[in-house]
């Protein structure tokens, strides 16, 4: 009741004054109240967005633009730092562009203004964030992902290569769950980089459906420098990716089988030989979901 009604009275907060006091979930709460009433707009954003708090939580970022986004996380992450500073440094950069060379450009520019972030921040949850989400917003939230423990960026089309890579070396040494959704510009770059990840525990890349067989492969040979061990995943989702062969499917449930507990692999190309794949390989499995499956008998199903 308490969060609805303050979802319901969010333009008479001037600022977060008295949003501060709510709990990660409760804000969270606001913000899905606001965005079911098509309210969570950069003016409400902002107000929820609490400096140095270890949790940025938005459920529908579709009102939010790149500009909206680089303030929230300047608010978030630097709130100590000189505002005018970052803004000039990334107002130094073309607006319109948003190439690499930009990112990095911005990147190096608030790195002289920021040597150090004192946020906190370890999980960063951001859906329909592909209006705001770019490689310059990955460039400056760099800066504080060292804690960063879980990222879930769902529907971030604008997210390149080089701002996935970027991003994941600011967290290489904590990050332990990913999501990258509905991202038509990853390929095997960005996957050789999420392959590296010596921590990461779930992966989720639903319909990312352009991705192949060879793109996928990255993350058929994870391992560390100094054992040929396959380093473990908890939980893999690859909901919608269609040009993947049931033979890939087949070798990944083989690779990480052992330790896997939680599989989604609805709308791929499933067969009979991924199912008995899956019967054999994951033996610690507690959650399987396949839907909208097309080729599949019910014998393969037994015994599963």
């Amino acid at each position: 009741l308490c969060c609805v009604t303050i979802a319901r009275h969010i333009e008479d907060y001037e600022s977060e004054q008295g949003l501060e006091y709510l709990s990660n979930e409760q804000r969270e709460k606001v913000a899905e109240y606001l965005a079911k009433s098509r309210r969570f707009d950069p003016a409400a954003a902002l107000k929820l967005s609490i400096p140095n708090n270890n949790s940025l939580i938005f459920p529908d970022c579709s009102q939010l633009d790149e500009d909206c986004l680089l303030k929230i996380i300047e608010k978030v992450c630097f709130p100590d730092s000189n505002i005018n500073q970052l803004e000039a440094s990334r107002l130094s950069i073309t607006s319109t562009s948003s190439s690499y060379s930009s990112a990095t450009a911005l990147y190096r520019g608030i790195s002289e203004v920021i040597h150090h972030s004192t946020s906190s921040l370890q999980h960063l949850s951001l859906k329909n964030c592909g209006r705001g989400f770019s490689d310059r917003v990955a460039a400056l939230l760099v800066n504080a992902a060292h804690s960063l423990e879980v990222i879930q960026l769902e529907g971030c089309f604008r997210l390149s290569d080089d701002g996935v890579i970027k991003l994941l070396e600011g967290c290489c040494n904590s990050i332990r769950s990913l999501t990258l959704t509905s991202n038509p510009r990853l390929s095997i770059k960005g996957l050789e980089k999420i392959g590296s990840l010596a921590h990461l525990q779930s992966l989720h890349l639903d319909y990312v459906s352009h991705l192949t067989d060879d793109q996928l492969e990255p993350l058929l040979r994870r391992k560390t420098a100094s054992s040929s061990a396959v380093l473990p995943l908890l939980e893999i989702s690859l909901r919608g990716l269609t040009e993947i062969s049931p033979k890939i499917l087949v070798n990944l449930v083989e690779v990480y089988g052992k330790q896997l507990q939680v599989l989604d692999l609805s709308a791929c190309k499933v067969n009979d030989m991924v199912i008995i794949g899956i019967r054999n390989a994951c033996t610690t499995l507690s959650k399987l979901i396949l839907e909208q499956l097309d080729d599949v008998s019910n014998t393969a199903f037994m015994g599963l």
